[in-house]
């Protein structure tokens, strides 16, 4: 099977990270000239023969890249410092998935909390993961990281997963590093072009969209030297819904006969959509004049347009002080019967009268932008290497929003929490009548935000030919700017508003919530996504405003981070009693200087009058961590590996995080706000693992890790911030620890006789536990997002012009935040798996049909507060199935 450039590039990017080098080329240069006798890149192996065997000096294995030509999953990962997970272009051509989170989620060790078209990444039961593209960071709108699930899936051809850390890599991800890497020109022998389309249908809204990606490169051989050019770019439109049912919270209310029922406040009935378009273009050329030097230049520019929304239908079980349109008090009355779950006053279902009934439309979203210009030099001589890299980055995110609704009252309200599909019946009214209705809410709002990086890196390599075998030292320098600006507007009901029937705003919502379940009356009036987006300017007649959201000063801050680094690291091989160790011991000393500025409000007291102004606020740090590591690997036999490794890291808070700002959510009574004095988090590191591997790209594997950490941040929700909302903020949590293990195993069965030879599989299995404290409000809980059993399954099959792939992975009970909901109960996600697969067939070398299914099962996602007597959510998301064709040119991959 011929070697793809990806697996050239991840296996001597995994030996550079030992010996320093930032290019292919000079690792290229140094395996040339240290084993000539070496298999090259373009040698071939039949399918099902063994590698070669290993040298008894391990050591050199790993330095010199002897084992390149045959470099498989396995073999990068038994090679390289750190334990790693990786997908090699080999892999992921066999899983053409279309945005990077449906590829990580193949990954052994991470686990992936997904939703709506959006996700977390933990690894190993931590989500603080730091995202790099080709080894730089990408950070946009004012995330630290970029949002893998916004970058097309096409432009990539590796990834690499680093779950212990060595000192010459870039600080920040206490759970580990996820790298991608696109495509470069030196990947491919000569000429290469390639073209994919496909649509995607999804099963919620029953429509098909466009995906279409490409890519060309060629190089030459000229009298300046080797020089490589590629071009590509990726367009896509993806639509996402989810069926929902959510509650936010229950309180304690009075049920008839003056008793206590811990009973809900609102249940809302929503149809969740969420249009997205991706567009991405990206550049890559390489030259390298001669052996010692090369240089390339990475360019990628994306834009991600999304829209989103929910239509809800929502009840008010819990007293509401006054009408939001006449201002007269009224509220729900219990009147039950009520059925409570045993020896607890945990309401199960009920019956209420006189219910405020709101029926309405949110819409949120915007457009990223994303640019990234990045530069690499490499310079080799004799035993010394310099690597020179730079890299600017600038985005900018503009994200409008709103929400319009209208109200009525239902004489009475059935609602049954206690079933797999909780709902509630409405009596006495038509939901779909719009003339039932008046207006009772409009509010605007924008948020703009902007960022840009400037990034340099200098390292230096010397290499030497006793135990120790490189010192490597280094210097980056990272200056980034942020800011945000936003206002909101919120509309009061003018008292010559006409009827919700005249202003002709209204639609009828589809009738398929939660098909072919016991819900019952899915349908009623509500407001079309067009509303608050292409028509918005009669929208706004409506309720006497025009034009634009105008900025306000309170939402305003802008921030300035800069992080200056300097590391050294050692690689040595050395026998102890008889057991060949080799490694890498470093240190990496990072200065962080942050200040975030934004305005407080004050208010002014004079002569018995109060003004009320604003006044500038700022808030920093400014703090140097020393952050050690090791790495060992033992050979103990022919085939299998120990490995040891320590280190500590560090995790910044996030600018929202830190903001001084609240946002609100009208709607449903809920917000978010900033906490300018959170800490990083920080941890100390053991991880060990156990590795045998077993024919050409086989292995099994376990593993052990400890992370004691300090400043862990999770989200706490509080009534008492803003009157009538529940206000979620981020705080430092006590300190504790993370730890578990895992196993993990792999393996083509090419022994098999005629077509079962192509089988192959490959599972993981990682278990989690960590620190339990109190939150607020005395609930004992775990970290967030973390799931104590994980596993992941994939069965393939490689044969016959075939490429099949079928994944199931699946998570049990996870925290989404420590307490949400007015009893201050945390929120927890029940079980849920997600099962994918894939079908390539080659027509000719030249020719693939292609499709994928994702979320086949179209699990239902639940939630509840604390257990399962106080439901949260219901969510089922839509089916997505890809068909399409790609054409290859030249020696595509």
């Amino acid at each position: 099977m011929k070697k793809t450039g990806y697996d050239r590039w991840l296996y001597n990017g995994l030996m550079m990270s030992i010996v320093g080098l930032g290019a292919i080329g000079s690792a290229q240069a140094q395996t040339q000239a240290r084993t000539a006798d070496a298999p090259t890149s373009e040698e071939q192996v039949a399918p099902g023969e063994p590698a070669a065997p290993a040298e008894s000096d391990v050591a050199d294995i790993v330095v010199t890249g002897q084992r390149l030509g045959f470099s498989t999953t396995s073999q990068i990962k038994r090679d390289a410092p750190q334990s790693v997970s990786v997908l090699t272009t080999t892999d992921l051509r066999n899983i053409p998935d279309t945005i990077l989170i449906d590829i990580v989620r193949r990954v052994p060790g991470l686990q992936v909390s997904q939703g709506g078209g959006g996700g977390i990444v933990s690894i190993r039961g931590l989500s603080q993961t730091e995202n790099r593209l080709n080894g730089r960071n990408f950070p946009s709108g004012i995330g630290r990281n970029f949002d893998i699930a916004t970058l097309p899936g096409d432009l990539v051809s590796g990834v690499a997963v680093y779950k212990t850390p060595t000192s010459d890599q870039i600080e920040g991800g206490i759970a580990g590093i996820v790298d991608f890497r696109t495509r470069r020109p030196f990947d491919f022998d000569g000429f290469a072009a390639s073209i994919t389309a496909k649509g995607v249908h999804t099963n919620l809204d029953g429509k098909v969209d466009p995906i279409v990606s490409a890519y060309a490169s060629d190089r030459w051989q000229t009298g300046i030297g080797d020089v490589g050019v590629l071009v590509g770019g990726s367009f896509q439109r993806q639509r996402n819904g989810l069926d929902l049912l959510t509650t936010n919270g229950n309180t304690l209310q009075t049920g008839p006969g003056g008793t206590n029922i811990d009973a809900p406040t609102s249940v809302y009935k929503r149809y969740f959509f969420n249009n997205k378009e991706l567009a991405t273009g990206y550049g890559s050329a390489q030259w390298r004049p001669n052996d010692a030097l090369e240089m390339v230049v990475d360019v990628l520019y994306n834009s991600t347009s999304n829209t989103g929304g929910l239509q809800n239908l929502s009840v008010a079980l819990g007293a509401q002080a006054s009408d939001p349109v006449t201002g007269a008090a009224r509220g729900a009355v219990a009147t039950g019967p009520f059925a409570l779950y045993p020896n607890s006053n945990a309401f199960r279902s009920g019956n209420y009268r006189n219910v405020p009934v709101e029926s309405g439309l949110d819409v949120f979203g915007g457009t990223l932008n994303a640019f990234q210009a990045g530069y690499n030099a490499t310079y080799k001589q004799d035993a010394a290497t310099i690597s020179f890299d730079a890299a600017y980055t600038r985005s900018t995110f503009e994200g409008p929003g709103g929400g319009i609704a209208m109200t009525t009252t239902a004489p009475t309200v059935a609602y049954n929490a206690d079933a797999r599909y909780p709902s509630f019946v409405i009596g006495g009214v038509d939901q779909t009548n719009p003339a039932n209705y008046k207006f009772s809410n409009f509010f605007e709002y924008i948020n703009r935000d902007k960022s840009e990086d400037i990034a340099l890196r200098l390292d230096g390599t010397y290499n030497f030919e006793g135990t120790l075998r490189t010192i490597q030292v280094g210097l980056r320098y990272d200056d980034r700017t942020i800011g945000h600006t936003g206002g909101f507007r919120g509309a009061g009901i003018p008292a010559t508003i006409g009827s919700v029937v005249d202003s002709r705003l209204t639609e009828l919502t589809a009738n398929d919530l939660y098909e072919n379940t016991p819900i019952s009356q899915r349908q009623w009036a509500s407001f079309g996504p067009r509303v608050l987006t292409r028509y918005l300017a009669g929208t706004r007649g409506q309720f006497g405003v025009a034009g634009g959201v105008p900025d306000a000063p309170a939402s305003a801050y802008d921030g300035k981070e800069t992080v200056i680094s300097a590391y050294g690291m050692a690689t040595f091989a050395v026998p102890v009693f008889g057991i060949p160790v080799d490694g890498n011991v470093g240190v990496r000393v990072v200065q962080t200087d942050f200040t975030l500025n934004g305005t407080r409000t004050i208010n002014t007291t004079v002569g018995g009058v109060t003004t009320t102004g604003l006044a500038p606020q700022s808030s920093g740090s400014k703090y140097v961590d020393v952050l050690p590591s090791a790495n060992l690997r033992l050979t103990l036999a022919r085939n299998l590996f120990l490995r040891l490794a320590y280190s500590q890291q560090v995790s910044r808070p996030g600018f929202a995080q830190l903001a001084p700002i609240t946002t609100l959510n009208f709607q449903d009574r809920i917000g978010s706000s900033g906490n300018p004095d959170l800490k990083p988090l920080r941890a100390d590191q053991l991880d060990a693992s156990l590795e045998y591997y077993f024919g050409p790209d086989n292995s099994i594997y376990t593993a052990g890790f400890y992370k004691d950490v300090s400043g862990f941040i999770r989200n706490e929700t509080t009534q008492a911030a803003v009157a009538g909302f529940q206000i979620t903020r981020p705080v430092n949590a006590t300190d504790g620890y993370v730890a578990g293990g895992e196993v993990g195993y792999r393996q083509t069965f090419s022994f098999l006789p005629g077509p079962l030879s192509g089988l192959g599989v490959q599972g993981s299995y990682t278990y989690v536990e960590g620190t339990r404290s109190p939150n607020a409000a005395g609930y004992i809980v775990p970290y967030e997002q973390i799931t104590r059993h994980n596993y992941q399954l994939s069965g393939t099959y490689r044969k016959y012009g075939i490429s099949a792939n079928v994944n199931w992975v699946w998570r049990s009970k996870l925290l989404e935040a420590t307490s949400n909901d007015p009893r201050g109960r945390p929120d927890y996600r029940t079980p849920f798996g997600q099962l994918d697969a894939n079908l390539i067939y080659a027509l000719n070398p030249r020719v693939n049909l292609i499709l994928s299914g994702v979320n086949l099962t179209q699990s239902l996602i639940r939630r509840s507060f604390q257990d399962e007597r106080f439901f949260a959510q219901d969510a089922l998301e839509n089916r997505r199935i890809y068909a399409g064709v790609q054409i290859k040119l030249g020696g595509g991959i």
